[in-house]
């Protein structure tokens, strides 16, 4: 074989050395026109944008609503409040909590950087849009009709022609049924009512105790109250469906890629936290006392000689060194649990005093032994006595504080605080609970009061409060009148 001569192997590399040079202008010359092209188109350079990154310290914007965030038995509780800061537990991101209690300061403190995101229902709407990037669960609503079960139960819009069905004035609800109406071509008998105490919840309870036929409510707060009401119905809907999610920033598509990714892979928890607010009954079966009932007490517990339970003696002793009878102890215990002691309750109350666990250690009690009889009534007990002290200067006459306390046991002294606070604002006996500061209470289940300044723990779902007191004041009047050994 005959190899090729030097001069021809030199010009072979020379030739080689100058096509490589000229590959490597030439990359340079492409690299160089992409690179200054982009300079020029990127808008980023005329248009900076925010850097958004996730935080160590996630700043929450919640709505204090009956089912967002609400402070319950001096706990904090609620539906989306639950949630993100499960999911902030699970991405080890500290929280900062801002509740508030209207929705135009959520959307203008996430415009100004003084939150992180809003963990509360935001309408996603063309509006909204232009200002957050919605994240997170999305939640639908309507407006559905409240009435009976029965066979004559209106199953579609057009039976409700002829039907009788009481709205708030000037309500959405009342526009609603004005529009739904004209629809129908008239015949739709709107009754329209007007109270300053008056919320959706009474409404509700009012269709069940058959002083109306029906009303309107928001299908979410349908979901929280209806489980109470077992001979209720509120599955027909009479308007759109509105979604809604949570938001963040305009632009922070990261953290809301982050948040969207947890929510899509943690579906049990979700349904588990609907169950809880939405699903459950909060009045068990066998637990809670109608007023029918109230009168029959004393036959229905009493063994026929003198003992209201079998623990009486832990109540007495409890009693010993305060200034209660120890019948009251038992009346808030029968009001609570029906003397059950392993009862937990939908919002995690514990024992045969159903104490929260927060309100256990702060009582200086472990949680986990609240099913002990001794242990959960001496915490009950130190409760009562410490909202007595708490109590004392506000409501000097002893008989007037008793409600308060009771109130306050039921609520926590947060709520009743608020309480008494509007009732000194609007003119209200703010002393006396009955007539007085109980309206003042149901006032707070309204947005206009519970976001009045005065108030300083927002949302307060005070029908079951204004029942407890009058249950275990009954409760207590009947074991007393009953001759229970002392």
């Amino acid at each position: 074989m005959k190899l090729p001569s030097p001069n021809i192997l030199k010009n072979r590399k020379r030739t080689a050395a100058i096509t490589l040079t000229a590959m490597i202008a030439m990359i340079f010359f492409a690299v160089s026109i992409f690179i200054f092209s982009n300079k020029i188109d990127d808008k980023s350079i005329t248009q900076p944008k925010e850097s958004y990154s996730i935080p160590d310290t996630l700043r929450i914007g919640v709505l204090n609503s009956p089912t967002t965030y609400f402070i319950y038995r001096t706990t904090p509780m609620g539906y989306d409040y639950e949630l993100v800061n499960a999911m902030a537990d699970s991405l080890n991101i500290k929280v900062k909590l801002s509740p508030v209690t209207n929705f135009p300061d959520l959307l203008s403190m996430l415009k100004n950087g003084e939150i992180d995101m809003i963990a509360s229902p935001v309408p996603v709407t063309a509006e909204f849009r232009e200002v957050v990037e919605f994240c997170g669960p999305t939640e639908q609503t309507t407006q559905v009709l409240v009435q009976k079960k029965n066979p004559d139960m209106a199953k579609d819009v057009t039976d409700l022609v002829g039907r009788h069905i009481t709205v708030e004035q000037e309500s959405k609800f009342d526009y609603r049924l004005q529009n739904l109406n004209s629809e129908l071509g008239g015949g739709i008998a709107v009754e329209r009512i007007r109270k300053d105490t008056l919320v959706s919840e009474d409404m509700i309870r009012m269709v069940s105790d058959r002083d109306i036929e029906m009303t309107v409510v928001d299908s979410d707060i349908a979901a929280l109250n209806i489980p109470d009401y077992p001979d209720l119905d509120a599955s027909l809907s009479i308007s759109l469906e509105q979604n809604s999610q949570w938001a963040v920033k305009k632009g922070n598509s990261e953290m809301g890629r982050l948040i969207d990714q947890w929510i899509e892979a943690h579906p049990d928890l979700r349904k588990q936290l609907r169950d809880k607010y939405f699903h459950s009954n909060r009045h068990p079966e066998g637990l809670y006392i109608s007023s029918e009932d109230l009168d029959e007490i004393f036959a229905a517990v009493y063994d026929g000689k003198g003992n209201i339970s079998s623990y009486d003696h832990l109540f007495k002793s409890a009693a010993q060194g305060t200034s209660f009878d120890w019948q009251l102890l038992a009346a808030v215990a029968y009001v609570e649990s029906r003397f059950k002691t392993d009862l937990v309750s939908w919002a995690g109350a514990r024992g045969i005093m159903q104490v929260m666990p927060g309100t256990a250690r702060a009582m200086g009690f472990s949680p986990e032994r609240m099913n002990e009889p001794q242990q959960c009534i001496a915490a009950g007990t130190k409760i009562l006595v410490t909202l007595d002290e708490a109590l004392s200067k506000k409501i000097p006459d002893r008989n007037q504080r008793l409600d308060f306390i009771l109130a306050a046991y039921n609520a926590g002294l947060g709520h009743i605080s608020d309480a008494i606070a509007l009732a000194e604002k609007y003119g209200m006996n703010a002393k006396k609970w009955s007539g007085g500061v109980e309206q003042a209470a149901i006032m707070k289940s309204r947005p206009e009061y519970y976001r009045d300044p005065v108030v300083k723990n927002g949302y307060f779902r005070a029908k079951e409060t204004v029942d407890f007191v009058r249950q275990v004041k009954s409760t207590y009047s009947n074991f007393r009148k009953g001759g229970a050994n002392t």
